[in-house]
Parts: structure tokens; sequence; C-alpha cells
């Protein structure tokens, strides 16, 4: 089927193909999600699938919750989420852990009300260029971000020091009180060498 489903009065699209391993591409680039808060699990161990639509359309407004969204979607080519509307997201936990081909920035992410980044994107990061995480690591300082948080990359490096990048990671790893530390635990590949 090539029509979108009537959204409308849903708030959830949590665990809709979760474990759909022979799904290979689905279109969801006219869907509706507007009045979506939840999106966990929507995709999570589709492994074998390869494109999910342009995900740069879907209004993620009113998102709260996008765990797991693409866990295990080893074969999934790099999504479109560098746009996202994140404003009320809270929870990112493992979002693209497995996912292999990711990379876009995250920069203009409003990470602000992200309380669980763990796991983000274990056992991936590997084609997470050093642009896009240098400039995701420099906005993420710049946002103000809560305290605590163990956002995992995967092997993604960032660039070595002298750089905004490592001076930014730096700040965010460092022990409180902010704004001199957010006392985060960073999982990533380290400095480029």
């Amino acid at each position: 089927a090539t029509d979108a489903p009537n959204l409308t009065n849903a708030t959830t699209t949590a665990r809709c193909f979760e474990f759909c391993t022979d799904l290979l591409t689905i279109n969801t680039s006219n869907w509706d999600f507007s009045t979506i808060t939840s999106c966990r699990e929507m995709f999570k161990s589709c492994t074998s699938a390869t494109s999910v639509g342009d995900l740069s359309t879907w209004d993620t407004s009113n998102m709260t919750d996008i765990k797991n969204l693409f866990f295990g979607c080893n074969n999934l080519e790099n999504p479109a989420i560098h746009n996202w509307d994140t404003s009320n997201v809270m929870q990112v936990g493992a979002m693209l852990r497995g996912v292999l081909n990711f990379n876009r920035s995250l920069a203009a992410w409003d990470i602000g009300n992200i309380v669980d980044l763990s796991g983000f994107m274990t056992f991936g990061g590997g084609n997470f260029s050093v642009a896009n995480y240098d400039a995701t690591l420099i906005s993420w300082k710049n946002q103000d971000p809560n305290t605590g948080l163990s956002p995992d990359f995967g092997s993604a490096k960032f660039t070595k020091s002298p750089s905004d990048a490592e001076a930014s990671r730096t700040i965010l790893t460092n022990a409180l009180p902010t704004p001199s530390g957010y006392a985060w635990t960073i999982t990533d590949g380290g400095a480029t060498s």
C-alpha cells in the first residue's frame, strides 16, 4: 500500500513494525506524525530495512519518546533525522543502536529536555564523520543540556585538540557544577590521530 494511515486520533506508533525482519522498505514520508508523542521501538529490529522514507518530513514537534526507534536496523541507509524538532523529546536512548550507516550532524537538535541518551549509537557511529560529530558536540555543549547523561556515539571520532569539538566534549564530561561541566559519560572512538 502507498497510502498513509490516518493518525489524526493517535498519540503513539510505538512498536508498529518491531521485529518485522522481512520489512525492506516502507514510505512514511507522507504520514502525519503531528499528534504522535511516542515512536518508541517503532522499527526496532527491522534488520532488513534499508529505507523508511524521507524522515525529514516527519512532524516531530510533539514527540517525547523516540527511544529504540531504529534499534538494530543495521541496514538502514542514513536516516534523515538531522532537522527534527526535538524540543519536547525526553527519551532517546539506543535510538540509533546498531545503525551502521548514519552520518548526519545533529547540531540542529534541541536537547534541552532530553534525560536519556544511553546507548544512543552503540555498535554504530563508524560512518559518523568527524565533521558531523564535531558539529554535534559543539552545538550540544552550547545548549546547557541536562547533567549526568551517558551518550554512546559508537566508534565516532572528534577532532584532536586544539579544537572546539574537544573543548566542548571536555566541558560536557567535566564534573559539576555547570557551566564548566555537565558530568556526562561519553563513549566514542576518541580523538583523531
